[in-house]
């Protein structure tokens, strides 16, 4: 979840149901990002960022619209608020 469990925010978010991280297998084919070429453009600019740590890093939030199948998840976890 991209929100404290303790915000506002979290807190209306985590009365659906409980907050989790699925770590599952994606098909690079079907996810899609906003720039063109994503995947060439973070390989390079990662590389050069372990040469020359002042190198400007790129990196993309990604999603997929086709559903992951849960015979394919690799775990899950509930997250927890810390209070």
């Amino acid at each position: 979840m991209c929100f404290e469990l303790d915000d506002p925010l979290g807190v209306k978010l985590g009365a659906i149901g409980e907050p989790m991280v699925i770590r599952c297998p994606l098909d690079p084919n079907k996810v899609k990002t906003y720039i063109e070429y994503p995947w060439g453009k973070i390989l390079v600019s990662s590389f050069h960022a372990l040469i020359n740590p002042k190198a400007n890093r790129i990196d993309q939030d990604r999603h997929q619209s086709v559903p992951a199948k849960p015979e394919h998840i690799v775990s899950l976890n509930v997250l927890k608020s810390e209070s």
